[in-house]
Parts: C-alpha cells; sequence; structure tokens
C-alpha cells in the first residue's frame, strides 16, 4: 500500500500552477500528428529571433517534438517581444519550487514519483537540508544569460591595432 504524504503548498506555487494549467489546457491532447509539431514550431520562431541558444538546447527540442511550444508555457509574450531595452519578463516565468509545480501540469505527478531518481533527489535534499531540486536541475538548465553579466574573456588576448 502506498502512503501519499501531504504537504502544505505555498500560495504563489498554487497561483503558478493554475495559471500554468490556464496556459495549458490542451497539453494532455495527445500528438498524433506532426501538425502539433509544425504548430509549435511556427509558435516559437519569434522567441528564437532573440533566444537562439534556446534552439539547440535539448529541453526546447524534446518540447518542440511534442508539439510544445515557447508560447504554451510562457504566453504570448507580446510586451516582452517588444521591450527593446529587454527589461520586460515574458507573461510568465517559473523558478524554484513554482517551477516543479507548473512542469507538473503536463508531466503527470504520479508518472514523476515513479522515477527512482526523482525520489532519490527528493529524499537526498532532506537529508542534507539542501533545496529540493527542480526539473531544470536535471532536465536541461533553461535559463537566460544575464545581460550585465561580464563577458567571456578570450583565451588569447587579441594584439593591439596599429595606425
Amino acid at each position: 500500500m502506498h502512503v501519499m504524504l501531504r504537504r502544505a503548498v505555498p500560495v504563489s506555487m498554487l497561483a503558478a500552477g493554475l495559471v500554468g494549467a490556464a496556459l495549458l489546457a490542451s497539453c494532455r491532447v495527445p500528438l498524433v500528428s506532426s501538425g502539433r509539431q509544425a504548430r509549435a514550431a511556427a509558435e516559437s520562431r519569434a522567441c528564437f529571433d532573440c533566444h537562439i541558444d534556446f534552439k539547440s538546447e535539448k529541453l526546447s527540442q524534446t518540447h518542440e517534438r511534442e508539439g510544445v511550444s515557447c508560447v504554451r508555457c510562457h504566453g504570448t509574450s507580446k510586451a516582452h517581444m517588444d521591450d527593446e531595452v529587454r527589461k520586460t519578463l515574458p507573461d510568465a516565468v517559473f523558478r524554484g519550487k513554482t517551477m516543479k509545480v507548473f512542469c507538473l501540469t503536463c508531466h503527470r505527478a504520479a508518472e514523476h514519483r515513479k522515477v527512482d531518481e526523482h525520489a532519490a533527489a527528493e529524499a537526498k535534499a532532506r537529508e542534507t537540508g539542501q533545496p529540493e531540486p527542480v526539473c531544470t536541475t536535471c532536465h536541461g538548465e533553461h535559463k537566460l544569460m544575464r545581460l550585465d553579466a561580464p563577458a567571456p574573456q578570450s583565451a588569447t588576448p587579441l594584439p593591439p591595432r596599429e595606425g
């Protein structure tokens, strides 16, 4: 007999889950043709204009193959796309525990619990007092570089310009 432990869930996590459920209303529809995949690629195309690194990211590719676009998780994000100074966030951004709540709106919690690695990682976090891992701990980083982060240094300095 399996026993499920219930824990109090902060209101912010519940809100993230509700927002996610609203954005993902059709995510549990099985992929029956490449039509959903083509639609996901078309919806994500505008995002990849600026976030070109996400096009080659494993997490993005996996979701696109399953017919899940950037828009499905992050909303249409028109204000974000129109912001040339890059201060406006997408319609939906998930961090920490809210990410797990959001991801489990499509990836069924019952299936998640059956994966031995998930249970082991969560148990290890509890034992060591570390934060519980989130989905992207193991399943792809999927985060942007900070705009104010220093540029990577070249391994070989360029010679001074003459003239």
